[in-house]
């Protein structure tokens, strides 16, 4: 979950619904991930290493994020990036991106796993605060499948906060689902600042199996409040590097 998280809304509240019901009948690997901004409980094998890479615009705002991450044993993910980020009122700046994902439980069965996620951003256009981030998160990571389904559920729930901004609580929701030998849809619901959640949908395709991804994505806000329609692309590289 990237940081930039109201009560539910109607439209909200059915579509959590249906993954509550579902969960109950949901096993992992969990592939989530860009474009997401919902996570998944899975790291990347140790040694493994994978490169991150997306585009992301709405009618204020320009993004170019460039995320590596690795995995140097069974048991934490580290990634450490940032993004070139030009806005209608700071213009260009950088944001860098420190993130942490320990594993916290894997079902010996795969049916599910948990995870926690910590992550912080310092933002060269804003003002400079004690400790160097402007903002940062701190979420518990829940993902389900069923390893003869091409269904796969993930959960994101915690506290985000924003210097001077704001301390909210953030969750996010999403569905993965296999349609195709290489081509995966996705959907999620996501809030990661005050206010009505986003909406996304996207689509992944596989061009070489646990290397080589593409994807796109749109989304909105909820009842058309905040930013406007946005649009995602991107890449994501991956290989043992530390081994």
């Amino acid at each position: 979950m990237c940081i930039v998280a109201a009560p539910l809304g109607p439209t909200v509240l059915p579509m959590l619904r249906l993954l509550l019901t579902c969960l109950a009948a949901c096993a992992l690997p969990a592939l989530a991930g860009e474009p997401l901004a919902t996570d998944d409980a899975s790291i990347l094998p140790k040694g493994a290493c994978q490169l991150e890479s997306w585009y992301r615009h709405d009618r204020h705002v320009n993004q170019f994020w460039m995320l590596p991450a690795c995995s140097p044993n069974e048991h934490v993910e580290l990634a450490l990036g940032g993004a070139i980020y030009r806005d209608d009122e700071t213009g260009r700046h950088a944001l860098w991106q420190l993130q942490a994902k320990p594993m916290l439980y894997r079902d010996p069965g795969e049916r599910f796993a948990v995870a926690a996620l910590f992550a912080a951003v310092h933002d060269t256009g804003r003002e400079h605060v004690s400790g160097g981030f402007h903002e940062s998160l701190a979420a518990l990571v829940a993902s389900f499948n069923r390893l003869d389904s091409a269904l796969r559920l993930h959960v994101n729930a915690g506290i985000g906060h924003s210097h001077r901004e704001f301390t909210t609580a953030i969750y996010g929701a999403a569905i993965e689902f296999d349609a195709a030998a290489r081509w995966t849809l996705l959907a999620e619901v996501v809030r990661d600042a005050p206010g009505r959640p986003n909406v996304q949908a996207g689509v992944r395709y596989t061009v070489v199996e646990d290397a080589l991804e593409l994807f796109a994505s749109i989304g909105d806000r909820i009842r058309g409040s905040g930013e406007g329609p946005f649009v995602k692309a991107g890449l994501r590289v991956q290989g043992n590097l530390l081994r």
